[in-house]
């Protein structure tokens, strides 16, 4: 069994359980702490924050934290302004 989902193939005997890209996005403004709501249903998700200026740059932020299977917070030092995705 081969699989292809875009440009991505995977070989089936190397798969494991269901493939489904869902995503989520928002911006925020000024905040050292936030909680997000993507109700995608999943633990398995993968988070990266982007800074408000142009070009966007990918920010790190002190803590990503997946707080149940619809909700991460983001944690910053200080004010950070941009945009986070979740998908």
């Amino acid at each position: 069994l081969l699989l292809t989902i875009g440009q991505f193939t995977c070989n089936g005997a190397a798969l494991s359980g269901s493939v489904s890209v869902s995503k989520f996005a928002a911006s925020f403004s000024s905040i050292t702490s936030g909680l997000f709501t993507h109700s995608l249903g999943t633990l398995d998700v993968i988070v990266q924050v982007q800074d408000a200026r142009s070009p966007r740059r990918v920010l790190m932020p002190d803590n990503i934290i997946i707080e149940n299977t619809n909700q991460i917070s983001l944690i910053f030092n200080r004010p950070q302004s941009g945009r986070v995705i979740v998908i």
